[in-house]
């Protein structure tokens, strides 16, 4: 989650506390420590977990962090194969197409770490073909959450970069010059 988050995140929180303890407000200390504790995942990912334990928890306590990460780690490993499984139909796809490069990074990286290319991909053993989509299946998991974590990381960093840039303009408007 991104800082601009932080109020879909709290009206999430919310929801939650008005259907498991509705005479217990949702402080704001609790909504910022739930919401540093799982700021690594994206608010969708967020909204799907809560989605999921308010439709199966059957005890009326507010979910503590760890419920929701386990929920998130359940969502992302149904996701991640489910991807994985459709980037494997894609590939075959383009293989009949005659096409050689999709511009999908994870799926051209995987291609090239489980087959060695391409051009190797479409000369596979058609009935080796369950063992060729398993092994697809779990490279594209790894190249796929070596990537999205990647990402996370440049999208700390940039977020980062923003907020010292605007502290920087913020120090230049009082008169300062530090930083120059």
């Amino acid at each position: 989650m991104k800082r601009n988050d932080l109020e879909t995140f709290a009206k999430i929180m919310a929801v939650m506390q008005e259907v498991f303890t509705p005479n217990t407000p949702v402080s704001k200390d609790k909504t910022t420590l739930y919401f540093e504790h799982l700021k690594a995942h994206p608010i969708e990912d967020i909204i799907s977990a809560c989605e999921q334990i308010l439709r199966t928890k059957t005890i009326s306590t507010f979910p503590l962090p760890a419920e929701i990460e386990s929920r998130l780690k359940l969502s992302e490993e149904e996701n991640m194969d489910f991807r994985a499984l459709e980037a494997w139909g894609k590939a075959c796809d383009l293989i009949v197409l005659g096409t050689r490069s999709t511009g999908d990074e994870i799926l051209d990286e995987t291609i090239r770490i489980a087959f060695g290319g391409w051009e190797k991909f479409g000369q596979t053993d058609p009935e080796q073909e369950s063992f060729d989509r398993r092994h697809f299946i779990d490279c594209y998991k790894v190249v796929q959450k070596r990537m999205t974590q990647y990402g996370r990381q440049l999208d700390e960093r940039k977020s980062i970069l923003k907020e010292l840039l605007m502290t920087k303009e913020k120090i230049k408007k009082l008169g300062g010059r530090h930083g120059n």
